[in-house]
């Protein structure tokens, strides 16, 4: 079996917590990593604007540029958070595949959404029913094929 071990090592450092492709990830935990993602990526958006003192309805294109930069990278951590939660659910990381894909998508229609095409729209409909999964879906009891339960529990 692929790393099966007979105790749960917990993430020591950030590298781990946020770059790791191995190991399983319980709901609570990847619920709150998912809302650190998020909060750096806002934070890290609205220092930008400062930088740039642009309004916001009309933003520079060096702003623009930037900002989506930023969100792409974002989507980086984000990619190993849903395959470790995945994992914990004793599956591959495809679904993680087609949620990081379905999010760059949505990440590129975001600007226009009186006019969001179909394409975006399914993907996020794909991305938010595959969040809600991750976030509301029981991991696997006791160890699966990607190691032990994080949360300590027998078969």
């Amino acid at each position: 079996m692929k790393n099966r071990k007979s105790t749960y090592i917990k993430d020591e450092s950030i590298q781990d917590m946020f770059l790791k492709s191995s190991g399983r990830l319980n709901r609570l935990r990847f619920f709150k990593r998912i809302l650190a993602v998020g909060f750096f990526n806002i934070i890290a958006v609205i220092i930008l604007a400062a930088i740039f003192e642009g309004d916001l309805k009309n933003p520079s294109s060096s702003f623009l540029i930037i900002s989506m930069a930023i969100s792409i990278a974002c989507l980086i951590p984000y990619y190993f958070l849903y395959v470790r939660r995945l994992q914990d659910l004793n599956m591959n990381n495809k679904l993680a595949i087609i949620n990081t894909v379905a999010n760059f998508i949505c990440l590129f229609s975001s600007d226009d959404l009186d006019n969001a095409s179909m394409i975006a729209a399914i993907a996020g409909l794909v991305a938010g029913v595959t969040i809600l999964y991750l976030l509301f879906a029981d991991g696997t009891h006791g160890t699966n094929y990607y190691g032990p339960d994080p949360l300590g529990r027998d078969n």
